[in-house]
């Protein structure tokens, strides 16, 4: 664990020196010709629902907590091309603030662009920029426009993201909520009053396959990407209340550009919850200027057993029961 957190670390300091060697491009080009960050998102979607004949769309209510929307990404595949017949069509993806009402942008892709594979992945819909209210309701829509059957849609089958729900559209026009599970999506934009942060981050985390109760750990990269000389004042705002978290620092004052990189080691107790899936978010804060923060996706697999099997625990009772079962005892060797 030790080698492997000091090589990330090594690489990590070797990346940001390439960028900083690199004196015509400022750091806030690394993400896009103007600032944009994730906002909000449910990642889970392995399985989904098909465009056909009865499910004509798929939407997803949100909550902003950025007053602009420049983008979306959904999960999409055509696994249905792979067994029985060819995809053809055109996926529009609107944003609307009723589903029933006004599109407020507009993004159209070709199916070409879309995985045939069983598993969906990502798809990028880069719209034009639309003004939202923070903590309104809003709906990313997808109508499918083409052949009979179309794309799958990625969706969890649990309800994962707390401040939306799924929708279906039947081939009547009419919408069918499932407050039980969500479509994978991400959201990103940025604040119209001050779109340039000082505070950004390197790294994302995710652990599979975690034995029930134990401990892992990982590192978050804190950097100041404001003016020369500024100072970023910082802390770990949230994180998910699965798990039992510890962060080091959690927190720091006047982190220099000059300084460079801040890693924060990331430690978490799994849950004793076995073969289940855990998401969330780390919230990382510029304590100086409200608009400027960083959300960090997360996720944890716990193994389909916990660490001590039965096995172990009739070893642990007998030792902790030294008379009990002495010819057992001999022929085990305890």
């Amino acid at each position: 664990m030790m080698k492997r957190n000091l090589f990330r670390k090594i690489l990590v300091f070797i990346v940001i020196g390439l960028f900083i060697g690199v004196g015509v491009f400022s750091i806030h080009g690394i993400k896009s010709s103007f600032y944009d960050r994730l906002d909000q998102e449910q990642t889970i979607g392995r399985t989904g629902w098909f465009y056909n004949n009865y499910y004509v769309g798929f939407a997803q209510s949100f909550k902003p907590t950025l007053d602009i929307l420049s983008r979306v990404n959904i999960k999409f595949c055509k696994d249905y091309e792979i067994l029985v017949n060819e995809i053809d069509g055109t996926i529009h993806l609107t944003i609307r603030n009723s589903l029933y009402g006004n599109d407020l942008t507009l993004k159209s892709i070709s199916d070409n662009k879309i995985t045939t594979s069983s598993l969906p992945d990502w798809i990028e819909f880069d719209f034009l920029d639309i003004d939202v209210i923070p903590g309104e309701t809003y709906y990313i829509v997808c109508n499918w426009e083409g052949s009979q059957w179309g794309p799958k849609i990625g969706v969890s089958q649990t309800n994962n993201y707390l401040d939306g729900e799924s929708w279906i559209k039947t081939n009547g026009g009419n919408w069918i909520t499932n407050s039980e599970k969500d479509l994978a999506f991400k959201t990103y934009g940025y604040n119209s009053t001050d779109p340039f942060p000082d505070l950004d981050y390197i790294g994302s985390i995710g652990w599979n396959d975690i034995k029930p109760g134990n401990e892992v750990t990982d590192d978050i990269i804190i950097i100041n990407v404001g003016d020369p000389g500024s100072a970023l004042s910082w802390e770990i705002e949230s994180y998910p209340n699965w798990g039992i978290w510890t962060f080091n620092p959690s927190n720091g004052d006047d982190l220099t550009p000059e300084d460079g990189p801040l890693i924060v080691e990331v430690n978490v107790v799994a849950p004793e919850e076995t073969n289940l899936v855990f998401t969330g978010q780390i919230k990382v804060i510029n304590k100086e200027k409200e608009n400027d923060y960083e959300i960090i996706p997360i996720s944890l697999t716990t193994s389909k057993s916990k660490s001590r099997t039965i096995f172990s625990l009739f070893f642990q009772f007998l030792e902790d029961h030294p008379h009990l079962f002495p010819m057992l005892r001999q022929k085990l060797g305890l």
